[in-house]
């Protein structure tokens, strides 16, 4: 996949524009990432703004699901 797409969250992070909460700065789930969003290396009006990784644990520290949700923002040029 990376040799034909960017993995948005790697982008992010090497850009200082990755946003993660502060018990999972990496964005992983149960230790590692499972949870994409890729964009083509050849989308040349594609500019990747951030993306962030939501906690959707309730107050007792409770997932709805064994995913979290992603958000990557792009301009379009």
């Amino acid at each position: 996949m990376t040799k034909t797409y960017f993995d948005s969250w790697a982008e992010a992070k090497a850009d200082g524009t990755a946003v993660a909460f502060a018990d999972d700065p990496n964005g992983n789930t149960r230790n590692s990432r499972i949870d994409y969003i890729y964009f083509s290396r050849s989308a040349s009006g594609l500019a990747l703004k951030s993306t962030q990784v939501y906690d959707t644990r309730d107050a007792n520290g409770v997932m709805p699901s064994d995913h979290r949700p992603l958000l990557s923002v792009f301009t379009v040029k």
